[in-house]
């Protein structure tokens, strides 16, 4: 076994990258701040201490409960580090250094669900990363945000989908099926699932 520190709290998933073959650590410092460690895996598959690198938010009263999802050496992730939500943004990590590459403005709680169906070396690796907020906005209104990201970007690009299902917190992340469909539940007890159709978001294609 071996220890990340006393003030640290882990509340995810530990995530390997068979790309980078390191292993993703996400965890909460007793200060609220997100915090990554990565380390290079040994033979026998213990991580090697000697290669660790670490990241730490420097958010206040932030936190993660977000699982690290990797990606063409890029590390995608959530935030939601307290039992109410956090501060904590969506961030884009380098998946080796984790040097922060920049952060999207969405409270969230789940891992980020990624559609890699369009990406190709000719587009630098385009993938579309779907993510829920924690809450519903200002306005009441439930939302889905989609986050654009290649290799090579260093700004965020984001649209934001108002008026998705009921309105209603949600904990959970956003699952991408097989066929293109965006599948997540949140806390008023609904299941969704929204056709992708012919590429383009469908929001008269959902049931639940």
């Amino acid at each position: 076994s071996f220890d990340i520190g006393e003030e640290y709290s882990i509340r995810s998933t530990i995530t390997y990258s068979n790309e980078t073959n390191r292993l993703y650590i996400a965890s909460n410092h007793q200060d609220n701040h997100a915090a990554i460690f990565s380390y290079e895996l040994e033979a026998d598959g213990m991580p090697k201490i000697s290669s660790v690198c670490k990241w730490v938010s420097t958010v206040e009263g932030g936190g993660t409960q977000s699982a690290p999802v990797i990606y063409k050496g890029r590390l995608y992730l959530g935030g939601g580090g307290h039992t109410m939500g956090s501060n904590e943004p969506f961030h884009v990590l380098d998946a080796i250094t984790l040097k922060e590459v920049y952060s999207v403005p969405i409270l969230s709680k789940g891992s980020a669900g990624i559609s890699t169906a369009y990406a190709s070396e000719e587009n630098n690796w385009q993938v579309y990363i779907y993510m829920v907020p924690y809450s519903p906005n200002a306005n009441d209104l439930s939302e889905l945000w989609i986050i654009e990201d290649k290799q090579g970007q260093t700004e965020a690009r984001y649209e934001i989908v108002e008026n998705i299902g009921r309105k209603q917190y949600c904990s959970q992340s956003l699952i991408v099926a097989s066929d293109g469909s965006l599948v997540w539940y949140n806390d008023g007890g609904y299941l969704y699932c929204y056709e992708n159709s012919a590429g383009i978001f469908d929001d008269t294609k959902n049931h639940w």
